[in-house]
């Protein structure tokens, strides 16, 4: 409540909107947030309504910007023939591109939360964790290998690996 001068006046909660408006003469979109707030006197009935607006087209293009990119990435990742993984510092999947259900045959849900040395051959697997430790202490970095990997059927089948040490980037 706040004394005006002439009586008692009461605020009432701000009504927020977004409104995108096209300019006819260019086609130009914009975007605005409007907040509205009424002022009251003691009857109720609205003395002023204090209305803000803020231009938030560049932050609505950089929205769509980022939408469109994550969906190029995605369709990317999701369409590559090459098996993209994200694996924790401990060697635990946390993300399975596709292309593991077309090589390996398992579908993402069984692989995640997997450790990926458990499905890395016995003859390979010192050779693999001790190269996978030393990437892990080398931010940026990247390593190939060549490894066999267990196939879903119990099969095994020569994978040529490339991992990239992204423990760093927040993104990832």
């Amino acid at each position: 409540d706040t004394d005006a001068g002439r009586g008692h006046l009461q605020c009432k909660p701000a009504q927020r909107v977004v409104l995108g408006y096209r300019f006819k003469s260019t086609g130009a979109v914009r975007w605005s947030i409007v907040q509205a707030r009424p002022i009251l006197d003691k009857e109720g009935k609205v003395q002023i309504i204090v209305t803000v607006m803020h231009d938030i087209s560049e932050r609505k293009k950089a929205e769509e910007a980022v939408r469109a990119a994550d969906k190029r990435f995605r369709a990317l990742i999701e369409k590559s023939s090459d098996v993209i993984a994200l694996l924790a510092a401990d060697g635990t999947i946390l993300y399975e591109s596709p292309a593991a259900m077309r090589m390996l045959g398992y579908a993402f849900e069984e692989l995640k939360g997997r450790n990926a040395f458990e499905l890395v051959h016995p003859d390979d697997v010192q050779a693999t964790t001790a190269l996978f430790a030393q990437l892990t202490q080398m931010p940026g970095a990247s390593t190939s290998a060549q490894l066999r990997f267990r196939h879903k059927d119990g099969s095994w089948r020569w994978l040529d690996a490339v991992g990239t040490n992204l423990l760093a980037e927040p993104s990832v």
